[in-house]
């Protein structure tokens, strides 16, 4: 693993744990500022902090969609 690799997979670690422990309930004001935040903070990992590496985009993505699923879960309970 490079070390580019193993910045991607750290700085992605703490995105998902950042995101999930503040993940609001969905369609509130505080879930919209949320997503606007999350996905402003994913945009910069991938395009600006890691220079758009395939490995970011790919888990970024993931990620995204990760924590559509969860906040889907989480509207359903």
């Amino acid at each position: 693993m490079t070390t580019e690799e193993k910045a991607v997979m750290a700085d992605m670690y703490y995105f998902l744990r950042d995101a999930l422990a503040e993940m609001p309930m969905p369609e509130t004001e505080e879930g919209d500022a949320y997503w606007d935040r999350t996905l402003n903070t994913l945009l910069y990992l991938v395009s600006v902090k890691h220079g758009d590496h395939p490995l970011i985009r790919e888990i970024g993505l993931a990620m995204y969609n990760y924590l559509s699923l969860r906040a889907s879960e989480k509207k359903g309970a």
